[in-house]
């Protein structure tokens, strides 16, 4: 799914998966435990006691307050008689945008696909730009990693008739920092590069999508 607003692109089963650890009450109610409630609770506890002994404190806190929100809003999905309400499973499902937190929902309009091409022709802009971008880190990564090398060569010196690798010469001291600035180019560099691929391959099949009109949220 894409959001109309920014264009991003969404997983939403992915998003579903992070959030899919469940405690069942005993109305049979479904009460979402997040992993970002655990890890809160172990850092307030390293924080506050300094021990990971009272962790186990903390989280059977947010289980229980987690608990008591489900029995409070039982009655929500419940007739008068306690029975369950059947699902509706025409009821439209609708995520929040992680970049502009805006709603992504189905069966988009006119005037929001004309918003979502809007937005798609800015993210292959910015694809483009991080795939250049990209490729320049790379470029240069790869020119310092060239000279690394030869300062590498150079921090050898002669001794008993052959060559040993000599790491006090001033040499080898720039061979290292310029070998892991060029590792660092590289990463940030590769890194773009895929990202600006990526972005240029999903949004020219959405736009192609788009005009062909055969776009499906």
């Amino acid at each position: 799914m894409y959001c109309s607003h920014c264009g991003k692109k969404i997983n939403e089963h992915a998003l579903e998966k992070m959030q899919s650890s469940y405690v069942v009450d005993k109305n049979g109610t479904q009460a979402k435990i997040t992993w970002k409630d655990v890890v809160i609770s172990l850092i307030i506890a390293l924080m506050i006691v300094g021990s990971p002994l009272i962790f186990p404190l903390f989280l059977g806190a947010f289980i229980i307050n987690k608990l008591d929100d489900a029995v409070v809003n039982a009655a929500d999905y419940c007739d008068e008689n306690g029975e369950l309400l059947p699902v509706d499973t025409e009821q439209k499902m609708e995520y929040v945008c992680p970049q502009c937190g805006h709603l992504i929902h189905e069966d988009l309009s006119e005037e929001e696909l004309k918003s979502l091409s809007r937005a798609a022709h800015s993210q292959l802009q910015r694809g483009a730009n991080s795939f250049a971008v990209g490729m320049a880190l790379n470029l240069i990564g790869i020119i310092i990693g060239i000279l690394a090398f030869s300062f590498y060569l150079l921090s050898f010196t002669s001794s008993g008739g052959g060559k040993s690798l000599d790491t006090t010469k001033s040499t080898f001291l720039v061979f290292v920092v310029m070998g892991v600035l060029a590792v660092i180019l590289l990463g940030f560099g590769i890194y773009n590069t895929i990202v600006g691929l990526n972005k240029k391959v999903t949004y020219t099949r959405l736009l192609k999508d788009l005009n062909n009109k055969t776009f499906v949220q």
